[in-house]
């Protein structure tokens, strides 16, 4: 079982269903990192379990609040890290690949 997952660009249309698909396996922590440029905080899952952080995962400030979940103390293997941060869209990608 995946105890805690980052999930980066999990605001958008992708990350929003990977981090619902994370909560059907009974994920016990997913943390959203997403800048909203082309993401909308509304397709994040109202769930106890769900936190968004809006902010780039560049920003040493962005990652201070969820650090302590990912840092080197922590069992690797119940913790995945998922980044999906496309800088793009829908039409764009089914066009372009």
């Amino acid at each position: 079982m995946i105890r805690s997952a980052l999930v980066v660009g999990g605001a958008g249309f992708v990350g929003s269903r990977l981090v619902r698909s994370l909560l059907g396996t009974g994920a016990q922590r997913i943390d959203v990192v997403d800048n909203l440029l082309s993401a909308q905080p509304e397709n994040v899952p109202d769930d106890p379990r769900v936190s968004l952080v809006v902010g780039s995962i560049a920003d040493d400030r962005v990652l201070a609040g969820i650090d302590d979940a990912y840092d080197g103390n922590t069992n690797c293997a119940n913790n995945l890290w998922l980044f999906n941060a496309p800088f793009g869209n829908v039409n764009r990608s089914c066009i372009q690949p």
